[in-house]
């Protein structure tokens, strides 16, 4: 029978990308035990799918799948509180290292707590990682309590009994380390994906014609941008490419609506591929069929400059105008980092 009590890293994740940041790692520390948390929730089934996907192609010591009741707010307390009970009985001892993919969800610092890890490190959440860094991290900010503080007053009574146990804890405190591909100089763990780029060079797909990869994301659906404004910015992508001799190829996100997706093919008459792995494995993939690679502010742009430097990354930018206020700062600062990774900025026509 495995003691799991004895797990070294454990990694917890809620999405594709996260997932493969904890492969990448488990397989720079093969030699210790590795165990990892995923969280499946309910309607984004391509979500969990490419979650259990990557997750497969590791070797765990101790592997758990969580899925909290969302019949109800308390309900959905109650089985976080349950499982956060469960984690903290199952490895009664530190852990050496504790990762969590998601610095916004409050249940992954309650882990913290109930594992209480020697080192939390956070991994890579995309682009959302510099904001991360900028606004809580570099100011010694290891816990967004401001995020919750937000909530109604009955909200937050409900909350501080439930959890109690967790908040009074100094574990909440203590320093968050990184381990990035977006950040690497200020990473505790760089990630160049160099071990997943071998575990996954075998697969790779014979070349054809290449083509010009364009990986979409899900900016009207998120209220980023109008939908008027995201169809008419791609149609300035498709004039953009359209002295190339190659395909253009739209490559959908796991939660862009059907709606769109049904525009961008029938109106814009772009080639829509949806994708059944995360982007960074599809493009390992496929590494000999791309031309290019391109997109809005997508986290895939810098991964794929990390993965293949030899390749072509664009990004093209959304007009500061059509974005929603309380995004433009964080997408101007992508944007940024953007230019200072070599990725070339390219403003489309605005007069739409």
């Amino acid at each position: 029978m495995k003691d799991y009590s004895v797990v070294d890293n454990l990694f917890v994740v809620e999405s594709p990308l996260q997932a493969l940041i904890a492969l990448e790692l488990s397989l720079r520390f093969k030699d210790a035990r590795n165990g990892i948390v995923y969280r499946f929730v309910e309607g984004r089934e391509r979500n969990n799918e490419q979650i259990e996907n990557v997750i497969s192609k590791g070797e765990w010591s101790f592997r758990k799948k969580v899925l909290f009741d969302s019949s109800s707010g308390l309900s959905s307390h109650r089985s976080i509180v349950r499982e956060l009970n469960y984690f903290n009985k199952t490895f009664p001892e530190s852990i050496k290292q504790l990762f969590i993919g998601e610095f916004r969800a409050q249940w992954m610092h309650f882990m913290r707590v109930a594992v209480s890890p020697s080192k939390t490190v956070l991994i890579d959440d995309g682009a959302a990682t510099l904001t991360v860094k900028r606004e809580f991290i570099d100011k010694g900010l290891y816990y967004p309590a401001m995020i919750w503080e937000q909530r109604s007053f009955i909200k937050r009574l409900v909350k501080q009994h439930m959890y109690s146990h967790f908040l009074k804890s100094s574990e909440l405190q203590s320093p968050l380390y990184l381990a990035s591909a977006f950040i690497k100089a200020e990473s505790l763990y760089p990630i160049d994906f160099s071990f997943v780029k071998e575990l996954f060079k075998t697969s790779t797909k014979s070349a054809g014609k290449k083509s010009v990869f364009f990986f979409g994301s899900k900016y009207s659906e998120s209220g980023i941008v109008s939908r008027v404004y995201e169809l008419a910015f791609l149609d300035q992508v498709k004039q953009f490419y359209s002295s190339y001799d190659s395909d253009l190829v739209y490559c959908a996100h796991r939660d862009e609506s059907h709606e769109k997706l049904n525009a961008i093919k029938n109106i814009l008459k772009l080639n829509v591929l949806v994708p059944d792995t995360p982007a960074e494995i599809f493009l390992l993939e496929n590494s000999q069929r791309i031309l290019e690679v391109s997109g809005a502010y997508s986290s895939v742009l810098n991964n794929a400059k990390v993965l293949m430097p030899e390749v072509l990354v664009r990004a093209f930018q959304l007009a500061p105008d059509e974005i929603c206020v309380k995004f433009r700062a964080d997408i101007e600062h992508i944007y940024k980092h953007f230019n200072s990774e070599g990725i070339g900025l390219v403003s489309p026509n605005p007069n739409y």
